[in-house]
């Protein structure tokens, strides 16, 4: 987690604009702590502090959370243990011959379980009433002219320019050629 301000400023306005955006889970953390926002900028709680401590937000903190998602409730570790009781339940249903039914796997956070999923519709659309459906979809994606935004000299619209074929040649010549 320790890449949490990736991709905000630094120093005090980064901070600031950081307490804009998650202030309530930044102020949930510290409250655990025996520490307030009110406290930002005093002797309690100095600038460089709360830099230091926004920084070591660790999974299942309430700014992790708020950050990165639900994905964020666990550490690799619970990850890994979930994984490992997955693997095992599968070992055992496959001893036993598979008699009972495949296991469900632990339900991790932001997952929706099986019995929860969302289902939309009851069948296939016809071919023709999806075109109609997509080319709706696309006349209200397209950008008016005016208003349409360029990235590198084109439109966002248009797809992205292929990438060059890399060859790699045998490894006794020991080179790449384009």
């Amino acid at each position: 987690m320790g890449a949490v301000l990736q991709g905000v400023r630094g120093g005090i306005l980064g901070l600031s604009s950081l307490i804009d955006q998650y202030g309530e889970a930044l102020r949930a953390d510290l409250l655990k702590v025996g520490l307030t926002l009110d406290a930002v900028g005093t002797k309690k709680l100095g600038w460089h502090d709360l830099l230091a401590f926004v920084k070591d937000t660790r999974a299942g903190s309430a700014l992790a959370i708020a950050l990165h998602g639900e994905r964020a409730r666990w550490t690799d570790r619970e990850y890994l243990m979930a994984m490992m009781v997955d693997a095992l339940n599968g070992a055992n249903w496959q001893r036993t011959g598979k008699r009972s039914g495949r296991p469900k796997p632990v339900v991790r956070p932001g997952q929706v379980s099986a019995g929860e999923a969302q289902h939309i519709g009851d069948g296939a659309l016809p071919v023709d009433e999806f075109d109609i459906w997509l080319a709706d979809k696309q006349a209200e994606a397209t950008p008016d002219d005016e208003n349409q935004q360029s990235v590198g000299g084109g439109s966002l619209m248009e797809p992205s320019p292929t990438l060059p074929q890399v060859d790699v040649t045998t490894p006794e010549s020991g080179s790449l050629q384009r």
